[in-house]
């Protein structure tokens, strides 16, 4: 219990960091969101703003995380209950705390200029210019592999399977086996495959910060690369702890290599976001600056008005289905789009779908 404690106090302590160096990874033109001058980032008041930011995360993750570590105090099932409860609380606090600070930053904004509507339209990008289409093999092998393996295994596996398993390793719910509960991993995996290459096919077709330029394409490639690692990745994840838990003696407990297997997994994944953060930074403009190129311009030919607490972008005027994140790296869904109810929809629909099924053969 005391190793489960330590683990989520440590990833308390790394999105810490993160929020702590968020404000080296922006572009010097956004603060909190708000389009300022990049000159501004010197401005006194500015200076004060960025370290009262760190200070209060810095307070925020410690205090989170020294609670997480201390649940190991505590008896097991107290422990396995309060630990998810402050790491939700630890992630709602943070963009709350965001908020705060974009009204805050609102004083330091440039004047708006001219319209709201970005004068680009959206238009699909050539087939292959991001990821080519024959890389997608690769997770389909993996899951078709997969299926070929479980099947072997069918005639020769237990009555009742695990399903699902709780924070220690433990089996905690059971199903008869059939085929719906013994392949569910496929559905997931395919759940998985899809909503992953959605994304990539609309990263395909977003549009970078013009300021940054051939920096910024860069950085849009970059991260379509690193879409199509965790996809990959997080099938292949999949088919090994499916296949390592039915092929082990005791089918109700994780252990072995397959115990360290989720956590190796999270902390491989972090790692290249993190380091991919450091060298590009947001819109690519680190990169750029490598480089001795100016940003041509402020701002991400976004309005801030349309940013909803810096957060979230509302703007029904613009094409664009997706756009780059004001808040950390990577991009969003406008939320002004037609499209983007029936992709919140899609998104939430297929993991409760995936994850209702083993209840649905429960034992």
């Amino acid at each position: 219990m005391m190793s489960l404690a330590l683990l989520f106090a440590a990833i308390i302590l790394l999105s810490m960091i993160i929020q702590i160096a968020l404000p080296n990874l922006l572009r010097p033109d956004n603060l909190f969101s708000v389009t300022i001058a990049p000159e501004s980032r010197q401005h006194p008041q500015v200076r004060a703003l960025i370290a009262r930011w760190r200070i209060c995360n810095a307070v925020i993750g410690l205090v989170a995380a020294g609670a997480c570590a201390a649940t190991f105090l505590l008896p097991p099932s107290s422990a396995l209950s309060i630990l998810p409860v402050l790491l939700l609380v630890y992630l709602i606090m943070v963009p709350a705390i965001y908020v705060a600070f974009h009204r805050q930053a609102l004083a330091f904004a440039l004047p708006a200029q001219g319209s709201a509507t970005r004068v680009a339209s959206l238009r699909p990008r050539p087939s292959g210019t991001l990821i080519s289409s024959w890389w997608e093999l690769v997770p389909l092998s993996v899951i078709a592999l997969t299926v070929i393996l479980l099947a072997l295994r069918y005639p020769a596996a237990p009555a009742v399977i695990p399903t699902h398993f709780d924070l220690t390793g433990h089996a905690n719910q059971f199903a008869t086996k059939s085929i719906w509960t013994f392949f569910s991993i496929v559905g997931v995996q395919l759940g998985v495959w899809v909503i992953l290459t959605l994304l990539g096919a609309g990263l395909s077709r977003s549009r970078v910060t013009p300021s940054t330029g051939a920096a910024g394409e860069s950085y849009r490639h970059i991260w379509a690369r690193l879409v199509f690692v965790i996809k990959t990745g997080t099938v292949i994840f999949l088919s090994i702890a499916d296949l390592l838990t039915t092929s082990h003696p005791q089918p109700g407990v994780l252990a072995g290599p397959l115990a360290v297997l989720p956590i190796a997994f999270l902390v491989t994944i972090l790692a290249l976001t993190l380091t991919l953060a450091l060298r590009y930074g947001q819109s690519g403009w680190r990169q750029l600056r490598r480089t001795g190129s100016p940003m041509t311009a402020c701002g991400d030919a976004t309005p801030d008005s349309a940013w909803k607490g810096g957060l979230f972008y509302y703007n029904p005027d613009d094409p664009a289905l997706f756009v780059e994140k004001r808040y950390g790296l990577g991009w969003t869904v406008n939320f002004g789009h037609p499209l983007a109810k029936l992709i919140l929809v899609g998104l939430l629909l297929v993991p409760l779908v995936l994850s209702l099924l083993p209840v649905l053969f429960q034992h």
